[in-house]
């Protein structure tokens, strides 16, 4: 598989059975008229193949529909959640996930789908974990085994393809017990991760890694020239604040708040005092309060910037990375000399998007954010 950018020779698209293991059916690549898949940083990627029907030989496209043969016994054809989309670039696998959303029209087959993280969000939680402060590392491993347990014919075969290696000696507060049954494996998964680890997926493997993991890496660099197009460079007003302050619930002997204020006062006379205001719905405990002032604190100052490039650009083929180097959390630095709200700052890639549409050359846009993580749920 090639891996520079844009230079994709051919794309190949195969409906595998739930798990991706068994082959369903290939796609023809001579009727594949749009590819498009993606890397993003703490949630789940989308990916689309769309094949053209016409002069397409009817036995190519029998195994996407269901069969009935002479005796009424049916042959399912491909559904969502009971097959899964698999992409190939240059015979390299970059993506796969469970089919989310076939769609027909009078020319054409198109097959939606999400990756493979989806699935944490169609199971509920099998583990019950009492109230306190626990290990983030040791909670993740513990819900992901109960979920999948090896050799379970329950498993989508996610048992064998999840990597974590979280941070030791991050917690994750309770404030009241969480009861098997009582939510989704995603959502708890990525309220445990705000705590500072990312989680993304390459191809079939789940990562969860903490964040400073890549970030302490020498960066990836990039230039200006090394953009196809426009460049966008936007400064979050709405996220930025010179103080953090977090609120709990109400207790019933007082009120439980915490204020994270600059070192020195506030940051400058320029700014003054910007609040960003944040709540916790279901805990009282005072460190919890103070992580989420921090996090507003240290997200909102200085004020957080992100490069995307909107679409019609791309990155260039000469541009010194390659498809498997972009992996969502990894640092890069960005160097905009002709602009005016330009910068020269480390950035955390947020997102890529790939698309195909032949005879046009292959697509890579991507999206860097500033290197914190953003606060969950800030006001």
């Amino acid at each position: 598989m090639t891996g520079r950018l844009g230079c994709a020779t051919r794309y190949n698209a195969v409906i595998h059975l739930r798990g991706g293991r068994v082959v369903w059916t290939p796609l023809d690549p001579e009727g594949i008229t749009d590819v498009s898949w993606g890397r993003t940083l703490g949630d789940y990627s989308e990916a689309s193949v769309t094949v053209a029907k016409q002069g397409q030989p009817r036995e190519c496209l029998r195994r996407l529909a269901d069969v009935v043969d002479e005796a009424d016994r049916i042959t399912p054809g491909v559904h969502c959640w009971s097959h899964e989309l698999s992409i190939y670039r240059d015979g390299g696998l970059v993506w796969q996930g469970p089919v989310w959303q076939p769609t027909e029209t009078r020319s054409t087959i198109t097959i939606d789908a999400r990756d493979v993280l989806m699935w944490n969000d169609r199971q509920v939680l099998a583990t019950t974990f009492s109230a306190g402060e626990t290990d983030a590392g040791w909670m993740l491993r513990r819900i992901m085994t109960t979920t999948y347990p090896q050799g379970s014919p329950n498993d989508p075969n996610i048992a064998e393809h999840w990597r974590i290696d979280a941070p030791a000696g991050r917690r994750y507060a309770l404030d009241e017990a969480i009861c098997a049954g009582s939510t989704t494996v995603g959502k708890l998964v990525r309220d445990v991760c705000k705590v500072g680890v990312d989680q993304f997926t390459l191809g079939r493997k789940i990562y969860m890694v903490p964040s400073h993991y890549r970030t302490t890496r020498a960066p990836y660099r990039l230039h200006e020239d090394d953009v196809l197009g426009d460049l966008e460079v936007r400064e979050g007003g709405g996220d930025m604040a010179t103080e953090g302050y977090a609120y709990g619930k109400e207790p019933q002997d007082g009120c439980a708040h915490y204020g994270l204020w600059p070192p020195g006062g506030f940051t400058s006379a320029w700014f003054g005092r910007v609040t960003k205001w944040r709540e916790s719905t279901d805990s009282n405990d005072p460190s919890t309060l103070a992580d989420m002032a921090r996090a507003s604190y240290e997200y909102g100052w200085p004020p957080p910037k992100a490069i995307v490039l909107p679409d019609g650009a791309r990155l260039a083929p000469t541009a010194p990375v390659s498809i498997g180097q972009l992996v969502p959390g990894r640092p890069f630095q960005v160097s905009l000399p002709s602009y005016v709200l330009g910068t020269h700052a480390r950035f955390r890639l947020n997102e890529v998007e790939v698309s195909w549409a032949p005879p046009e050359p292959e697509a890579v846009q991507v999206s860097l954010v500033t290197l914190n993580q953003p606060p969950e749920e800030a006001a």
